[in-house]
């Protein structure tokens, strides 16, 4: 991903490449690339799916699966009240689910068909439940806004090790 130009460059601990929504959305679909080699190449298949039958736009005004998953990814109030994000890792396809039962699909199997993709009756799929989302969402604010009151962290601290050291002390006490 990161030769591809998807995912940020930079060092380790403290001098860590920063990470927006937009790394994260890329990481998490991604990971589920059948090969390392070909993560950048799922990325950008998926990320730009279009949403499926004849809704005009997607999920919270998104044209795109991957611009959909960006604004999850950016709710750290949890307004969207995301239930699940399903991506099928056969083709192109995603699903984000809602609290109230509302579905917002991307991509279909006739437009996987059209880009080479086979298509069958079965196929896998990765679930991202709204744990996982809001935590994320939660901790893209507070590790990026430097005016958070701790957003998402304990107390001020902002790196995961100091966390750590704050909690630990605060048990010993």
């Amino acid at each position: 991903l990161r030769a591809a130009g998807l995912m940020p460059v930079g060092g380790r601990g403290p001098h860590a490449a920063q990470l927006t929504a937009q790394h994260v959305a890329n990481l998490l679909v991604g990971m589920n690339a059948p090969t390392a080699a070909q993560s950048a190449e799922f990325v950008i298949a998926w990320n730009s799916t279009s949403p499926a039958d004849d809704q005009t736009y997607g999920f919270a005004g998104s044209e795109t699966f991957g611009e959909a998953l960006i604004a999850i990814l950016e709710d750290s109030n949890d307004r969207l009240k995301v239930a699940s994000v399903v991506i099928n890792l056969d083709w192109p396809q995603a699903e984000i689910n809602l609290d109230d039962g509302r579905k917002f699909k991307f991509g279909s199997p006739e437009d996987a068909r059209r880009l080479g993709y086979t298509t069958t009756a079965s196929h896998r799929q990765f679930f991202i439940g709204p744990g996982v989302l809001h935590q994320l969402a939660i901790n893209l604010e507070g590790e990026f806004d430097e005016d958070a009151t701790g957003s998402g962290w304990l107390g001020d601290e902002k790196d995961s090790l100091s966390r750590i050291k704050s909690a630990a002390a605060k048990e010993r006490e």
